[in-house]
């Protein structure tokens, strides 16, 4: 995982908060690619990762990218909610 960056669960948290308006609970990866990451980063043609440069948790202070510690794999099939809170059960402190 050496160099590669990640978000911080505290990120994805933010991501699920900015996008309230959006049933994202009942939506595979594959929805949630094509309804919120694909419209955000047509214009730029950047990563979506990159939205996340330079923010911070407010609470913490913590980051929203920084290096990756762990890698987490899942199928587009998949719920994205699923997956996250499942993340964040075993990884969240």
């Amino acid at each position: 995982m050496s160099g590669q960056l990640g978000l911080h669960i505290n990120a994805i948290r933010h991501f699920i908060d900015e996008h309230s308006d959006i049933k994202i609970n009942g939506l595979t990866t594959s929805e949630i690619n094509r309804k919120i990451v694909k419209p955000k980063t047509l214009d730029t043609n950047q990563p979506f990762i990159h939205r996340y440069i330079g923010l911070s948790d407010p609470n913490t202070g913590a980051p929203y990218i920084s290096s990756a510690t762990v890698f987490v794999s899942h199928a587009w099939r998949y719920i994205f909610y699923d997956v996250v809170v499942a993340v964040m059960e075993q990884y969240a402190s």
